[in-house]
């Protein structure tokens, strides 16, 4: 009797830990209190779309992750990082405080947003998967889905959080100004189908990686699209996908246009 007594103390030690485990992680995770104090009006409710559109999903928050996060429209790709001084050499590489500016920034919010992005020549940040990234839309609030430089049109849309879950990896998210999510939706057949189509520099050249360091947050939004079509959703980023969540699409929004 005494070694089936230290089998099951063990199995009740470990079944404890790890719901301990996953309430913490659960806790981490949970969709913050979002504030925003800049007061926009929305040029148009939803966007009607017939077409295979362009993704659009800006970081409006890079950092720690709080029980409230305030959102940042003005925060822009900031400018390319200096090529080092000949003088410096390889110290140049090793010394990290060198490559980051010391003029002000450009746009509000660029400062806090160095920390957050990386040459690709001298960084090489994980891909996005279900071990290291976490991906939640939250259907139940709305915020705005505005260009940090172009600001022409300003769509109501549903805030998504990014959460770094690992420890150690840092994880790329996008390039330049743009975050790496597209839309997809279930087509009339069931089948998942993309609505958007990923932005693509036409030059050729990134200018650098958005990354987050494990533990830190992003927030972003998700355009409400508007159609004839009721069906569900889902955010895609490389490998990983979110939860998904009842919308509306134009049946159009499967094709691609040639748009830009």
């Amino acid at each position: 009797m005494k070694y089936p007594l230290i089998y099951l103390s063990l199995l009740i030690f470990f079944s404890s830990s790890t719901c301990s485990y996953l309430s913490n992680k659960e806790k981490r995770i949970t969709f913050p209190v979002i504030v925003d104090t800049f007061n926009l009006i929305p040029t148009q409710t939803h966007a009607k779309i017939d077409y295979l559109k362009r993704a659009n999903y800006y970081p409006y928050y890079l950092g720690g992750l709080t029980d409230t996060l305030l959102i940042n429209y003005n925060i822009g790709a900031p400018p390319p990082v200096p090529p080092p001084p000949p003088s410096l050499g390889l110290y140049y590489l090793l010394i990290p405080e060198i490559k980051k500016p010391t003029a002000d920034p450009i746009l509000p919010g660029m400062r806090m947003y160095w920390d957050f992005y990386v040459d690709p020549e001298w960084s090489k940040p994980e891909k996005a998967t279900k071990h290291n990234l976490h991906i939640h839309i939250d259907t139940t609030k709305t915020v705005l889905n505005l260009h940090p430089r172009k600001k022409i049109k300003i769509d109501k849309s549903y805030p998504i959080l990014l959460y770094n879950t690992s420890i150690k990896d840092t994880v790329k998210i996008g390039e330049d100004y743009h975050i790496n999510l597209i839309l997809e939706a279930q087509n009339k057949a069931g089948e998942w189908q993309a609505i958007e189509r990923p932005f693509v520099y036409s030059c050729g050249h990134v200018l650098g990686y958005i990354i987050l360091p494990p533990q830190n947050a992003a927030l972003t939004s998700a355009i409400i699209f508007e159609g004839d079509f009721e069906t569900q959703l889902r955010l895609k980023m490389d490998s990983l996908y979110s939860s998904t969540f009842r919308g509306r699409i134009d049946v159009g929004q499967f094709k691609r246009k040639n748009v830009y």
